[in-house]
């Protein structure tokens, strides 16, 4: 039995070889115990928008997400949904997604410190999605009530599905991003 080993290091260029951090993070307690961790702590951005991007269909939108990210842009969060959920969700919640074209869906969100930082995020971001036959996007303030009404549609999702089914088995599984299609394929 180990009783200390350092995992990681403060500088960022030591990621040569096997991951053993990310073995016990994965872990999750069955392999070691955690004492003692050493973090970067960053401000918080001072600007936050969402873009909500409709695809021709949901395949299109799961397609477009390791492309944006291979494009460097860094989103602060990344989430898709369908129209046959959303309009579930509208019949279970009896409220209006608001948005009416498209398929499928990606829910970007991009912090930053400066009105320069999000605008040139979501251009890189919009340009790589149109070889997915993306729609304009939908930029909203994070703060603004058609962005909360996306999110809690997102945050719903998964409730008005179990109430449209009683055969329903909620199961979290963890899949390469770009092998997503494959996966709601199947």
């Amino acid at each position: 039995m180990v009783n200390y080993t350092s995992l990681g290091a403060k500088a960022v260029k030591s990621l040569s070889g096997y991951s053993l951090k990310d073995l016990i993070i994965g872990s999750e307690g069955t392999l070691g115990v955690v004492t003692e961790v050493t973090m970067w702590l960053y401000p918080t951005p001072r600007k936050s928008i969402n873009a909500l991007i409709p695809f021709p269909t949901l395949n299109d939108a799961i397609k477009s997400v390791p492309a944006i990210l291979a494009s460097g842009v860094v989103p602060t969060t990344v989430e898709f949904m369908g129209r046959k959920v959303i309009d579930l969700w509208e019949k279970y919640y009896n409220e209006k997604f608001p948005v009416d074209t498209g398929d499928g869906f990606i829910l970007l969100r991009f912090d930053a410190f400066t009105d320069g930082e999000l605008q040139a995020e979501l251009k890189q971001a919009v340009a790589t999605t149109k070889q997915f036959k993306s729609a304009p996007p939908i930029v909203l303030d994070a703060n603004s009530e058609e962005a909360k009404t996306i999110w809690k549609c997102r945050e719903d999702l998964l409730l008005a599905i179990q109430k449209s089914t009683p055969k329903m088995d909620e199961v979290d599984i963890c899949v390469p991003i770009n092998h997503i299609p494959d996966v709601l394929d199947q």
